[in-house]
């Protein structure tokens, strides 16, 4: 996805009626204030203007999320192991979540897709990762598609026997597009903090939480996990992610969670 530069784009935005889809053509009479028979568009449009403004800003929203962030790793890497965490793997996942915003007029929307996760290490503490994941839902007879991709350069740091924590700068880009409607799109530097620690010989827990630049105006995003290691190649993933944006009164909130398979190498 090209770089996009500094600003929030839209292409299309607002309710522009188009011809040809009965479905559509229902969701921008409930836009403009006229009856619908399909309730769930209707739902849809209504909560977008009436729902109250998210929250924005690196020190709000999110605060209690980073607290617990930190504490969830920290309650349990005090566990004292040899072992630490590998970041030589491949993760593929299954996604769902929930869609927010204010740009699109559609709001409280189930989506579900997958997600693909990279990392690995090179001389000894330089990180890099890399992911790509894709999101969408039928919205009576119009798609919504959700396309999110990341990849960053960092390094990382034994903080104990067995815990690591992780430092990067990322380049994220998030999209959100109603077919016939318009979409909105994100994009810029983010600064990563991770923490990630083996409480047990098979059960590993992280967290992670980040700074959005760019046209993303100080949002932020919530990465909490769980890894089950069934050998020294293989293990199963349980994720919960919370991206929220507020640039410009362009707001955008995604909550998703994912599990996955992950193979270590």
């Amino acid at each position: 996805m090209p770089l996009t530069g500094i600003g929030t784009h839209t292409r299309g935005l607002g309710l522009n009626p188009l011809s040809g889809r009965d479905s559509t053509e229902a969701a921008v009479r409930v836009a403009y204030g006229r009856p619908c028979p399909d309730n769930r568009l209707q739902a849809s449009v209504f909560s977008a203007a009436q729902e109250p403004k998210l929250s924005g800003g690196f020190f709000s929203m999110n605060t209690k999320s980073i607290v617990a962030c930190a504490g969830a790793v920290a309650l349990f890497s005090g566990s004292a192991m040899a072992e630490l965490p590998s970041y030589n793997y491949l993760e593929v996942a299954i996604s769902g979540g929930d869609y927010q915003g204010t740009e699109l007029p559609v709001n409280n929307i189930h989506v579900g897709g997958y997600d693909i996760d990279g990392s690995m290490v090179i001389s000894d503490s330089i990180l890099l990762r890399a992911s790509v994941s894709g999101l969408d839902e039928d919205i009576s007879g119009a798609e919504l598609e959700i396309d999110s991709f990341d990849i960053s350069i960092g390094t990382i740091k034994e903080v104990g026997e067995n815990t690591i924590f992780d430092l990067s700068l990322q380049y994220r880009d998030d999209e959100a597009e109603l077919e016939d409607f318009g979409e909105v799109e994100f994009d810029g530097p983010v600064l990563l903090m991770g923490l990630r620690s083996n409480v047990s010989d098979t059960v590993e827990v992280y967290g992670r939480i980040g700074y959005l630049l760019g046209n993303y105006e100080g949002g932020t995003s919530t990465d909490l996990g769980l890894v089950w290691n069934f050998s020294d190649s293989f293990a199963a993933t349980f994720n919960y992610e919370v991206t929220d944006v507020d640039d410009d009164d362009v707001e955008y909130q995604l909550d998703q969670w994912q599990i996955g398979g992950r193979w270590k190498f």
